[in-house]
């Protein structure tokens, strides 16, 4: 069997996010602790999709707010569309917690069984959903951000934009005000053409696109379904000015599954569009993890969100 069997690219994930909260110190400190004080509370919402969510510990003095309503960050996890859970990024909820955050984590319906833009639908419908519970929750709903991770990262990114594809009706999702996305497909076309013809297994672009569409962008009307899916694209389609989320991407140099040039790209578009964004370039690392920048990395996410989630 191939090292990219399925077998092994699940357990390979798996401690693959073991590895991302390791690797912010702040997310180890106290989460322990954090989730006595504060007890995990699972919801379930959008047509039987479970949400992890934890209030904000208040405390610290790095802390965006020390006093109820708070901010709230949903993170959305990576996966290749067809795996993960939740229940990944546990670690990072607990260190959005100790910064004065409160979070939820979602799941989203998994291809091949659900073809996009099932996931995206999902993701958009778990905002909806924040906001609508928001003062159940003790959260602010005017006060949303996001954290995205490859996979995760394209959705979250899709539901930022509000692109059309995603957001259907007339009705607008609560918009989040700043995004962290990580390791983040922002260009489906490109990185379809740009997957090696041999490459096989669960960690093949070409194979995890296939399992998201159903079918690779061969065909004129499929590859406009690349390109609408795609964040890049939809970004090339707006004019920001001074509004719109902040955006702060975060990609490792050594990245072979999504390339870093497509969160160049993605930065670039934001930034003449009259956006927001900025791009930390981490260069000793590969898709997933902060190689020898860890500190780095969360001292910018920490302060990111303080800025840009302040009243």
């Amino acid at each position: 069997m191939s090292e990219y069997s399925v077998g092994r690219y699940a357990r390979r994930w798996a401690a693959v996010t073991v590895q991302f909260a390791a690797c912010l110190p702040l997310m180890m400190a106290s989460s322990q602790a954090a989730a006595q004080t504060h007890p995990w509370q699972t919801f379930t919402a959008c047509g039987g999709l479970q949400f992890d969510f934890l209030p904000a510990a208040g405390s610290g003095a790095k802390a965006v707010t020390a006093t109820a309503p708070a901010p709230l960050v949903l993170v959305v996890h990576g996966g290749g569309w067809s795996s993960g859970s939740r229940e990944d990024y546990h670690g990072l909820q607990s260190w959005l917690s100790q910064q004065g955050l409160a979070s939820l984590s979602i799941d989203y319906r998994l291809a091949p069984a659900a073809r996009f833009p099932a996931q995206a639908e999902d993701t958009r419908c778990a905002l909806q959903w924040v906001q609508q519970q928001a003062p159940a929750l003790g959260i602010q709903s005017q006060r949303l951000a996001g954290f995205g991770i490859s996979a995760g990262a394209h959705l979250l990114a899709l539901t930022a934009l509000q692109t059309p594809m995603v957001q259907p009706s007339a009705k607008k999702t609560a918009a989040l005000r700043c995004v962290v996305l990580h390791g983040a497909p922002t260009d489906l076309l490109a990185w379809w053409r740009s997957s090696p013809d041999d490459m096989s297994g669960p960690m093949s672009q070409r194979r995890m696109l296939i399992q998201l569409f159903g079918q690779g962008p061969e065909r004129a009307e499929t590859e406009a379904a690349y390109r609408a899916a795609s964040p890049l694209y939809n970004v090339k389609n707006l004019s920001l000015g001074s509004g719109g989320p902040r955006w702060l991407l975060l990609h490792g140099e050594q990245d072979v599954t999504v390339p870093v040039q497509q969160a160049q790209l993605f930065t670039d578009a934001i930034k003449a569009a009259g956006g927001q964004a900025d791009l930390l370039r981490l260069p000793d690392t590969g898709h997933i993890g902060f190689g020898t920048h860890d500190r780095q990395v969360a001292a910018r996410v920490s302060r990111f969100y303080q800025d840009c989630l302040k009243k």
